[in-house]
Protein backbone atom coordinates (compact mmCIF):
# COMPACT_ATOMS: atom_id res chain seq x y z
CA UNK A 1 0.00 0.00 0.00
CA UNK A 2 1.27 3.46 -0.83
CA UNK A 3 0.96 6.24 1.74
CA UNK A 4 2.60 9.67 1.58
CA UNK A 5 3.91 11.89 4.33
CA UNK A 6 4.58 15.54 3.58
CA UNK A 7 7.08 17.15 5.94
CA UNK A 8 7.69 20.77 5.09
CA UNK A 9 8.22 20.74 1.34
CA UNK A 10 9.50 17.18 1.22
CA UNK A 11 7.23 14.35 0.10
CA UNK A 12 8.26 10.96 1.34
CA UNK A 13 6.67 8.00 -0.36
CA UNK A 14 6.46 5.32 2.28
CA UNK A 15 6.38 1.76 1.11
CA UNK A 16 5.97 2.41 -2.63
CA UNK A 17 5.66 -1.31 -3.19
CA UNK A 18 5.02 -3.42 -0.11
CA UNK A 19 6.30 -6.92 -0.66
CA UNK A 20 4.45 -8.43 2.26
CA UNK A 21 2.73 -11.72 1.52
CA UNK A 22 0.47 -13.92 3.52
CA UNK A 23 0.08 -17.35 2.05
CA UNK A 24 1.55 -16.12 -1.22
CA UNK A 25 -0.87 -13.12 -1.49
CA UNK A 26 -0.20 -9.44 -0.89
CA UNK A 27 -1.50 -8.30 2.49
CA UNK A 28 -2.71 -5.00 0.97
CA UNK A 29 -4.57 -5.31 -2.31
CA UNK A 30 -3.63 -2.82 -4.98
CA UNK A 31 -7.26 -1.92 -5.73
CA UNK A 32 -8.25 1.58 -4.57
CA UNK A 33 -11.93 0.74 -4.10
CA UNK A 34 -12.81 1.01 -0.41
CA UNK A 35 -14.66 -2.30 -0.31
CA UNK A 36 -11.68 -4.07 -1.84
CA UNK A 37 -8.84 -2.33 -0.02
CA UNK A 38 -8.12 -3.37 3.55
CA UNK A 39 -5.12 -2.01 5.45
CA UNK A 40 -2.91 -4.65 7.00
CA UNK A 41 -1.66 -4.74 10.57
CA UNK A 42 1.71 -3.62 9.28
CA UNK A 43 0.11 -0.66 7.47
CA UNK A 44 -1.56 0.48 10.67
CA UNK A 45 1.68 0.17 12.62
CA UNK A 46 3.47 2.18 9.93
CA UNK A 47 0.76 4.83 10.12
CA UNK A 48 1.51 5.47 13.78
CA UNK A 49 5.24 5.53 13.04
CA UNK A 50 4.68 8.13 10.33
CA UNK A 51 2.69 10.33 12.72
CA UNK A 52 5.48 10.09 15.27
CA UNK A 53 8.14 10.91 12.68
CA UNK A 54 6.22 13.87 11.27
CA UNK A 55 5.70 15.37 14.72
CA UNK A 56 9.34 14.87 15.69
CA UNK A 57 10.67 16.48 12.50
CA UNK A 58 8.64 19.69 12.47
CA UNK A 59 5.22 18.44 11.42
CA UNK A 60 3.46 17.68 8.17
CA UNK A 61 0.70 15.78 6.39
CA UNK A 62 0.24 12.06 6.84
CA UNK A 63 -1.96 10.93 3.95
CA UNK A 64 -4.09 7.80 3.96
CA UNK A 65 -5.03 5.68 0.97
CA UNK A 66 -8.68 5.11 -0.03
CA UNK A 67 -8.88 1.99 2.13
CA UNK A 68 -10.46 0.68 5.31
CA UNK A 69 -8.34 0.69 8.46
CA UNK A 70 -9.70 -1.62 11.15
CA UNK A 71 -7.88 -0.77 14.37
CA UNK A 72 -7.74 -2.30 17.83
CA UNK A 73 -6.03 0.63 19.55
CA UNK A 74 -6.43 4.37 19.01
CA UNK A 75 -4.46 6.32 16.45
CA UNK A 76 -2.48 8.81 18.53
CA UNK A 77 -2.13 12.24 16.93
CA UNK A 78 0.73 14.50 17.95
CA UNK A 79 1.73 18.13 17.51
CA UNK A 80 1.83 19.69 14.05
CA UNK A 81 0.41 16.62 12.28
CA UNK A 82 -2.39 16.67 9.72
CA UNK A 83 -4.06 13.27 9.33
CA UNK A 84 -5.61 13.44 5.86
CA UNK A 85 -7.72 10.80 4.19
CA UNK A 86 -8.52 10.35 0.52
CA UNK A 87 -12.04 11.68 1.07
CA UNK A 88 -15.21 10.97 3.02
CA UNK A 89 -16.26 7.34 2.44
CA UNK A 90 -12.98 6.73 0.61
CA UNK A 91 -10.77 6.37 3.67
CA UNK A 92 -12.57 4.74 6.60
CA UNK A 93 -11.14 4.08 10.06
CA UNK A 94 -13.20 1.54 11.99
CA UNK A 95 -12.78 0.24 15.51
CA UNK A 96 -12.53 -3.52 15.90
CA UNK A 97 -15.41 -4.31 18.28
CA UNK A 98 -13.80 -7.16 20.24
CA UNK A 99 -10.19 -7.37 21.34
CA UNK A 100 -8.09 -10.50 20.93
CA UNK A 101 -8.70 -11.32 24.61
CA UNK A 102 -12.46 -11.44 23.98
CA UNK A 103 -13.30 -8.16 25.76
CA UNK A 104 -15.40 -5.41 24.20
CA UNK A 105 -13.17 -2.72 22.75
CA UNK A 106 -13.78 0.50 24.72
CA UNK A 107 -10.95 2.47 23.09
CA UNK A 108 -11.27 5.72 21.20
CA UNK A 109 -10.58 5.63 17.48
CA UNK A 110 -8.48 8.80 17.17
CA UNK A 111 -7.05 10.54 20.22
CA UNK A 112 -4.48 13.24 20.79
CA UNK A 113 -1.36 13.39 22.85
CA UNK A 114 -2.15 15.54 25.86
CA UNK A 115 -0.69 19.02 25.43
CA UNK A 116 -0.36 18.72 21.67
CA UNK A 117 -0.55 21.75 19.37
CA UNK A 118 -1.74 22.35 15.84
CA UNK A 119 -3.53 19.12 14.96
CA UNK A 120 -5.71 18.58 11.87
CA UNK A 121 -8.02 15.71 10.84
CA UNK A 122 -9.65 15.88 7.43
CA UNK A 123 -11.24 14.03 4.53
CA UNK A 124 -12.02 10.66 6.04
CA UNK A 125 -14.75 8.60 7.70
CA UNK A 126 -14.67 7.24 11.25
CA UNK A 127 -16.89 4.27 12.11
CA UNK A 128 -17.53 3.49 15.80
CA UNK A 129 -19.26 0.18 15.07
CA UNK A 130 -21.65 0.67 18.00
CA UNK A 131 -23.99 -2.17 17.06
CA UNK A 132 -21.17 -4.57 17.94
CA UNK A 133 -20.45 -2.66 21.18
CA UNK A 134 -23.94 -2.09 22.56
CA UNK A 135 -22.83 -2.20 26.20
CA UNK A 136 -20.74 0.94 25.54
CA UNK A 137 -23.52 3.09 24.08
CA UNK A 138 -23.62 6.37 26.07
CA UNK A 139 -20.52 5.28 28.00
CA UNK A 140 -18.71 8.37 29.40
CA UNK A 141 -15.39 7.38 27.81
CA UNK A 142 -15.99 5.47 24.56
CA UNK A 143 -15.78 8.50 22.27
CA UNK A 144 -14.72 8.21 18.64
CA UNK A 145 -12.43 11.27 18.41
CA UNK A 146 -10.86 12.64 21.60
CA UNK A 147 -9.16 16.06 21.49
CA UNK A 148 -7.55 16.44 24.94
CA UNK A 149 -5.60 19.48 26.20
CA UNK A 150 -4.86 20.63 22.65
CA UNK A 151 -4.02 24.20 21.65
CA UNK A 152 -4.85 24.66 17.99
CA UNK A 153 -6.94 22.06 16.14
CA UNK A 154 -8.98 21.69 12.98
CA UNK A 155 -11.49 18.94 12.20
CA UNK A 156 -12.67 19.49 8.65
CA UNK A 157 -14.66 17.50 6.09
CA UNK A 158 -14.99 14.24 7.94
CA UNK A 159 -17.89 11.90 8.64
CA UNK A 160 -18.39 10.01 11.89
CA UNK A 161 -20.92 7.22 12.04
CA UNK A 162 -22.17 4.78 14.69
CA UNK A 163 -20.17 6.12 17.64
CA UNK A 164 -20.80 4.30 20.90
CA UNK A 165 -20.50 7.51 22.90
CA UNK A 166 -19.73 11.08 21.77
CA UNK A 167 -18.59 11.32 18.17
CA UNK A 168 -16.21 14.21 18.93
CA UNK A 169 -14.97 15.07 22.42
CA UNK A 170 -13.16 18.37 23.09
CA UNK A 171 -11.62 18.36 26.55
CA UNK A 172 -9.79 21.39 27.93
CA UNK A 173 -8.90 22.40 24.39
CA UNK A 174 -8.74 25.79 22.73
CA UNK A 175 -8.18 27.75 19.54
CA UNK A 176 -9.81 25.30 17.19
CA UNK A 177 -12.61 24.53 14.78
CA UNK A 178 -14.94 21.64 13.94
CA UNK A 179 -16.38 22.35 10.51
CA UNK A 180 -17.93 21.01 7.31
CA UNK A 181 -18.46 17.57 8.80
CA UNK A 182 -21.28 15.07 9.23
CA UNK A 183 -22.16 13.00 12.27
CA UNK A 184 -24.69 10.19 11.99
CA UNK A 185 -26.34 7.94 14.54
CA UNK A 186 -24.20 8.82 17.56
CA UNK A 187 -24.67 6.79 20.74
CA UNK A 188 -24.29 9.94 22.83
CA UNK A 189 -23.53 13.61 22.06
CA UNK A 190 -22.65 14.47 18.50
CA UNK A 191 -20.07 17.03 19.66
CA UNK A 192 -19.19 17.29 23.36
CA UNK A 193 -16.89 19.92 24.90
CA UNK A 194 -15.98 19.83 28.60
CA UNK A 195 -14.08 21.96 31.09
CA UNK A 196 -12.25 25.03 29.72
CA UNK A 197 -13.10 25.04 26.05
CA UNK A 198 -12.02 28.46 24.72
CA UNK A 199 -12.00 30.23 21.38
CA UNK A 200 -13.63 27.38 19.46
CA UNK A 201 -15.90 27.49 16.40
CA UNK A 202 -18.35 24.70 15.51
CA UNK A 203 -19.72 25.49 12.08
CA UNK A 204 -21.35 24.05 8.97
CA UNK A 205 -21.81 20.57 10.41
CA UNK A 206 -24.76 18.18 10.07
CA UNK A 207 -25.70 16.00 13.03
CA UNK A 208 -28.29 13.31 12.35
CA UNK A 209 -29.76 11.52 15.38
CA UNK A 210 -28.29 10.78 18.78
CA UNK A 211 -29.38 7.81 20.88
CA UNK A 212 -28.71 9.78 24.07
CA UNK A 213 -27.72 13.32 25.00
CA UNK A 214 -27.41 16.34 22.70
CA UNK A 215 -26.49 17.27 19.19
CA UNK A 216 -23.91 19.81 20.41
CA UNK A 217 -23.07 20.14 24.12
CA UNK A 218 -20.65 22.65 25.70
CA UNK A 219 -20.64 21.52 29.33
CA UNK A 220 -19.46 22.83 32.66
CA UNK A 221 -17.37 20.34 34.64
CA UNK A 222 -15.50 20.44 37.96
CA UNK A 223 -15.29 24.18 38.40
CA UNK A 224 -14.52 24.97 34.77
CA UNK A 225 -16.70 26.72 32.20
CA UNK A 226 -16.17 27.70 28.57
CA UNK A 227 -15.82 31.03 26.80
CA UNK A 228 -15.55 32.58 23.35
CA UNK A 229 -17.54 29.86 21.57
CA UNK A 230 -19.21 30.24 18.17
CA UNK A 231 -21.79 27.66 17.06
CA UNK A 232 -23.10 28.60 13.62
CA UNK A 233 -24.65 27.22 10.45
CA UNK A 234 -25.12 23.71 11.81
CA UNK A 235 -28.07 21.38 11.24
CA UNK A 236 -29.13 19.13 14.12
CA UNK A 237 -31.89 16.61 13.58
CA UNK A 238 -33.49 14.19 16.07
CA UNK A 239 -31.33 14.83 19.13
CA UNK A 240 -32.29 12.60 22.07
CA UNK A 241 -32.04 15.55 24.50
CA UNK A 242 -31.14 19.16 23.58
CA UNK A 243 -30.34 20.20 20.03
CA UNK A 244 -27.65 22.62 21.25
CA UNK A 245 -26.86 23.10 24.94
CA UNK A 246 -24.29 25.41 26.52
CA UNK A 247 -23.86 25.17 30.27
CA UNK A 248 -25.59 22.42 32.18
CA UNK A 249 -25.56 22.60 36.01
CA UNK A 250 -23.11 25.21 37.35
CA UNK A 251 -23.02 25.19 41.18
CA UNK A 252 -23.57 28.24 43.36
CA UNK A 253 -20.82 30.82 42.90
CA UNK A 254 -18.99 28.96 40.14
CA UNK A 255 -17.75 30.42 36.86
CA UNK A 256 -20.25 31.44 34.17
CA UNK A 257 -19.93 30.46 30.54
CA UNK A 258 -19.21 33.72 28.67
CA UNK A 259 -19.18 35.14 25.17
CA UNK A 260 -21.24 32.42 23.51
CA UNK A 261 -22.76 32.94 20.05
CA UNK A 262 -25.28 30.47 18.61
CA UNK A 263 -26.36 31.72 15.20
CA UNK A 264 -27.93 30.52 11.96
CA UNK A 265 -28.45 26.92 13.04
CA UNK A 266 -31.37 24.64 12.17
CA UNK A 267 -32.77 22.34 14.85
CA UNK A 268 -35.43 19.79 13.99
CA UNK A 269 -37.29 17.47 16.39
CA UNK A 270 -35.21 17.91 19.56
CA UNK A 271 -36.61 15.79 22.37
CA UNK A 272 -35.97 18.61 24.87
CA UNK A 273 -34.90 22.21 24.18
CA UNK A 274 -33.90 23.21 20.70
CA UNK A 275 -31.25 25.61 22.06
CA UNK A 276 -30.37 26.00 25.76
CA UNK A 277 -28.20 28.52 27.61
CA UNK A 278 -27.67 27.36 31.21
CA UNK A 279 -25.62 29.80 33.28
CA UNK A 280 -24.41 31.75 30.25
CA UNK A 281 -23.63 35.48 30.45
CA UNK A 282 -22.84 37.71 27.49
CA UNK A 283 -24.42 35.41 24.94
CA UNK A 284 -26.40 35.64 21.70
CA UNK A 285 -28.96 33.23 20.21
CA UNK A 286 -29.72 34.64 16.77
CA UNK A 287 -31.24 33.70 13.41
CA UNK A 288 -31.84 30.07 14.29
CA UNK A 289 -34.71 27.93 13.03
CA UNK A 290 -36.21 25.50 15.53
CA UNK A 291 -38.97 23.16 14.37
CA UNK A 292 -40.14 20.57 16.87
CA UNK A 293 -38.96 20.68 20.50
CA UNK A 294 -39.93 19.49 23.96
CA UNK A 295 -41.66 16.30 22.97
CA UNK A 296 -42.48 15.53 26.61
CA UNK A 297 -42.77 19.12 27.83
CA UNK A 298 -40.60 18.75 30.95
CA UNK A 299 -38.51 21.54 32.53
CA UNK A 300 -35.80 22.47 30.03
CA UNK A 301 -37.82 21.22 27.08
CA UNK A 302 -38.61 24.60 25.51
CA UNK A 303 -37.77 25.80 22.03
CA UNK A 304 -35.21 28.25 23.46
CA UNK A 305 -34.33 27.75 27.14
CA UNK A 306 -32.36 30.48 28.95
CA UNK A 307 -31.66 29.68 32.60
CA UNK A 308 -29.64 31.31 35.36
CA UNK A 309 -29.50 27.95 37.14
CA UNK A 310 -28.05 28.46 40.64
CA UNK A 311 -26.54 31.86 39.72
CA UNK A 312 -27.93 34.98 38.10
CA UNK A 313 -26.79 35.19 34.49
CA UNK A 314 -26.89 38.42 32.50
CA UNK A 315 -26.67 40.10 29.12
CA UNK A 316 -28.19 37.47 26.84
CA UNK A 317 -29.92 38.35 23.57
CA UNK A 318 -32.46 36.11 21.81
CA UNK A 319 -32.87 37.68 18.37
CA UNK A 320 -34.64 36.93 15.09
CA UNK A 321 -35.23 33.21 15.65
CA UNK A 322 -38.06 31.16 14.18
CA UNK A 323 -39.56 28.78 16.73
CA UNK A 324 -42.32 26.51 15.43
CA UNK A 325 -43.78 23.57 17.34
CA UNK A 326 -44.41 20.45 15.26
CA UNK A 327 -44.91 17.89 18.06
CA UNK A 328 -48.46 17.21 19.23
CA UNK A 329 -47.47 16.29 22.79
CA UNK A 330 -46.15 18.01 25.89
CA UNK A 331 -46.69 21.59 27.03
CA UNK A 332 -43.32 23.18 26.24
CA UNK A 333 -42.99 26.94 25.81
CA UNK A 334 -41.43 28.38 22.69
CA UNK A 335 -39.06 30.63 24.69
CA UNK A 336 -38.41 30.26 28.41
CA UNK A 337 -36.33 32.59 30.63
CA UNK A 338 -35.54 32.23 34.33
CA UNK A 339 -32.92 33.62 36.72
CA UNK A 340 -31.71 36.28 34.29
CA UNK A 341 -30.82 39.98 34.41
CA UNK A 342 -30.75 42.17 31.29
CA UNK A 343 -32.20 39.82 28.71
CA UNK A 344 -33.44 41.01 25.32
CA UNK A 345 -35.96 38.93 23.34
CA UNK A 346 -36.47 40.67 20.01
CA UNK A 347 -37.53 39.95 16.46
CA UNK A 348 -38.53 36.31 16.98
CA UNK A 349 -41.37 34.54 15.14
CA UNK A 350 -43.16 32.05 17.40
CA UNK A 351 -46.05 29.80 16.40
CA UNK A 352 -48.04 26.86 17.70
CA UNK A 353 -46.34 26.35 21.06
CA UNK A 354 -48.19 23.95 23.31
CA UNK A 355 -47.29 26.23 26.22
CA UNK A 356 -46.65 29.99 26.18
CA UNK A 357 -45.09 31.90 23.34
CA UNK A 358 -42.60 33.28 25.85
CA UNK A 359 -42.60 32.47 29.57
CA UNK A 360 -40.40 34.55 31.87
CA UNK A 361 -40.54 32.94 35.30
CA UNK A 362 -39.02 33.14 38.76
CA UNK A 363 -38.85 29.36 38.90
CA UNK A 364 -38.41 27.53 42.19
CA UNK A 365 -35.02 25.97 42.90
CA UNK A 366 -35.02 22.21 43.53
CA UNK A 367 -35.31 20.88 47.08
CA UNK A 368 -36.13 24.38 48.42
CA UNK A 369 -32.45 25.36 48.47
CA UNK A 370 -31.21 28.95 48.52
CA UNK A 371 -28.09 30.31 46.82
CA UNK A 372 -26.00 33.46 47.02
CA UNK A 373 -27.95 35.07 44.16
CA UNK A 374 -31.34 33.51 44.87
CA UNK A 375 -31.85 34.06 48.58
CA UNK A 376 -35.59 33.32 48.47
CA UNK A 377 -35.19 29.97 46.74
CA UNK A 378 -36.55 31.28 43.41
CA UNK A 379 -34.66 32.19 40.24
CA UNK A 380 -35.52 35.88 40.29
CA UNK A 381 -35.26 37.90 37.06
CA UNK A 382 -35.01 41.62 36.28
CA UNK A 383 -34.80 43.90 33.25
CA UNK A 384 -36.19 41.48 30.67
CA UNK A 385 -37.32 43.14 27.44
CA UNK A 386 -39.66 41.46 24.92
CA UNK A 387 -39.79 43.58 21.76
CA UNK A 388 -40.91 43.34 18.15
CA UNK A 389 -41.77 39.65 18.22
CA UNK A 390 -44.68 37.75 16.71
CA UNK A 391 -46.57 35.29 18.94
CA UNK A 392 -49.27 33.36 17.12
CA UNK A 393 -51.58 30.47 17.94
CA UNK A 394 -49.88 29.31 21.12
CA UNK A 395 -51.91 27.00 23.34
CA UNK A 396 -51.49 29.16 26.46
CA UNK A 397 -50.49 32.83 26.65
CA UNK A 398 -48.70 34.80 23.99
CA UNK A 399 -46.45 36.39 26.64
CA UNK A 400 -46.39 35.34 30.31
CA UNK A 401 -44.33 36.95 33.09
CA UNK A 402 -44.35 35.41 36.57
CA UNK A 403 -41.93 37.38 38.71
CA UNK A 404 -40.88 37.49 42.34
CA UNK A 405 -40.42 41.20 43.15
CA UNK A 406 -39.13 41.68 39.62
CA UNK A 407 -38.12 45.12 38.36
CA UNK A 408 -37.95 47.15 35.15
CA UNK A 409 -39.36 44.79 32.54
CA UNK A 410 -40.66 45.77 29.10
CA UNK A 411 -43.17 44.29 26.60
CA UNK A 412 -43.16 46.48 23.51
CA UNK A 413 -44.20 46.45 19.83
CA UNK A 414 -45.16 42.77 19.66
CA UNK A 415 -47.87 41.15 17.53
CA UNK A 416 -49.87 38.79 19.76
CA UNK A 417 -52.72 36.93 18.14
CA UNK A 418 -54.81 33.77 18.34
CA UNK A 419 -53.44 32.47 21.64
CA UNK A 420 -55.43 30.06 23.81
CA UNK A 421 -55.40 32.13 27.00
CA UNK A 422 -54.31 35.75 27.49
CA UNK A 423 -52.43 37.82 24.97
CA UNK A 424 -50.18 39.17 27.77
CA UNK A 425 -50.31 37.89 31.32
CA UNK A 426 -48.36 39.41 34.24
CA UNK A 427 -49.02 37.17 37.26
CA UNK A 428 -46.42 37.78 39.95
CA UNK A 429 -45.66 35.73 43.05
CA UNK A 430 -44.74 38.92 44.89
CA UNK A 431 -45.33 42.50 43.77
CA UNK A 432 -43.09 43.69 40.96
CA UNK A 433 -42.06 47.28 40.33
CA UNK A 434 -41.67 48.99 37.00
CA UNK A 435 -43.26 47.48 33.88
CA UNK A 436 -43.88 49.06 30.48
CA UNK A 437 -46.45 47.46 28.14
CA UNK A 438 -46.52 49.63 25.06
CA UNK A 439 -47.32 49.56 21.37
CA UNK A 440 -48.42 45.94 21.10
CA UNK A 441 -50.94 44.64 18.54
CA UNK A 442 -53.27 42.28 20.41
CA UNK A 443 -56.06 40.30 18.77
CA UNK A 444 -58.02 37.07 18.78
CA UNK A 445 -56.85 35.73 22.15
CA UNK A 446 -59.43 33.66 24.00
CA UNK A 447 -59.17 35.48 27.32
CA UNK A 448 -58.14 39.06 28.04
CA UNK A 449 -55.72 40.97 25.88
CA UNK A 450 -53.70 42.07 28.93
CA UNK A 451 -53.98 40.61 32.44
CA UNK A 452 -51.97 42.07 35.36
CA UNK A 453 -51.74 40.66 38.91
CA UNK A 454 -49.56 41.94 41.78
CA UNK A 455 -47.73 44.70 39.95
CA UNK A 456 -46.83 48.26 40.94
CA UNK A 457 -45.59 51.20 38.90
CA UNK A 458 -46.58 50.01 35.44
CA UNK A 459 -47.82 51.62 32.26
CA UNK A 460 -50.14 50.25 29.57
CA UNK A 461 -49.88 52.63 26.62
CA UNK A 462 -50.52 52.81 22.89
CA UNK A 463 -51.56 49.16 22.54
CA UNK A 464 -54.08 48.22 19.87
CA UNK A 465 -56.84 45.74 20.78
CA UNK A 466 -59.08 43.88 18.37
CA UNK A 467 -61.99 42.31 20.19
CA UNK A 468 -62.47 39.42 17.79
CA UNK A 469 -63.51 36.92 20.45
CA UNK A 470 -65.86 39.30 22.26
CA UNK A 471 -64.19 38.98 25.65
CA UNK A 472 -66.01 40.69 28.51
CA UNK A 473 -62.84 42.69 29.25
CA UNK A 474 -59.78 43.56 27.21
CA UNK A 475 -57.67 44.51 30.25
CA UNK A 476 -57.83 42.97 33.72
CA UNK A 477 -55.90 44.48 36.67
CA UNK A 478 -55.97 42.87 40.12
CA UNK A 479 -54.00 43.84 43.25
CA UNK A 480 -52.04 46.54 41.46
CA UNK A 481 -51.07 50.13 42.24
CA UNK A 482 -49.46 53.30 40.94
CA UNK A 483 -50.23 52.62 37.33
CA UNK A 484 -51.17 54.47 34.16
CA UNK A 485 -53.40 53.28 31.32
CA UNK A 486 -53.44 55.73 28.42
CA UNK A 487 -53.74 56.25 24.70
CA UNK A 488 -54.67 52.67 23.77
CA UNK A 489 -56.70 52.91 20.53
CA UNK A 490 -60.14 51.28 20.64
CA UNK A 491 -59.86 50.51 24.40
CA UNK A 492 -62.76 51.92 26.40
CA UNK A 493 -63.00 52.27 30.16
CA UNK A 494 -65.77 49.67 30.26
CA UNK A 495 -63.29 47.21 28.70
CA UNK A 496 -61.05 47.46 31.80
CA UNK A 497 -61.64 45.31 34.89
CA UNK A 498 -60.20 46.58 38.20
CA UNK A 499 -60.07 44.72 41.53
CA UNK A 500 -58.19 45.68 44.72
CA UNK A 501 -56.29 48.42 42.94
CA UNK A 502 -54.85 51.74 44.14
CA UNK A 503 -53.79 54.85 42.28
CA UNK A 504 -54.73 53.61 38.82
CA UNK A 505 -54.93 56.48 36.31
CA UNK A 506 -56.92 55.92 33.12
CA UNK A 507 -56.54 58.41 30.29
CA UNK A 508 -58.47 56.90 27.41
CA UNK A 509 -60.44 58.73 24.73
CA UNK A 510 -64.17 58.35 25.45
Amino acid sequence: MKRTMLVGSLILVIGAVLALFIGGRESSPTSTAVNDCMASKEDIEELQEEINTASNTGGGIVSLEPCQYVISEPILLKSDVHLKGAGIDQTTIMLKPVLDNGKKNDHKIIETESGAKNITISELTVDGNKEERKSLINDPHAHSIDIVHVDGFLIDQIKIIRSASASIMLYNSRNGSVQNSKIEDSGSNGILAMQETKNVAISNNVIEHTDHQNGIFISYQRGHSSSDIVIENNKVNDAADFGIEVGHIVPDGQEQHRNIQVTNNEIHRATNAGIAFRTVSDGVIKNNVIRGYGRNGTYGGDGIFVEGGFNTSENVEVLDNEVIQTFQSGDANAIYVTGMDRTLIEGNAVEDSRGNGVFVQASVLPDQIITTDFTEGKRAFHRVEVKNNSFKNNLKNGIHFQGDSSNENVIEQNTITGNGEHGIQIANLNVGNGFLIEGNEISGNKQTGISVYKQADFQIAANTFHNDNKQEYQVSIVEASQSLIENNPSLKEEDIYLENTQLITINQEP
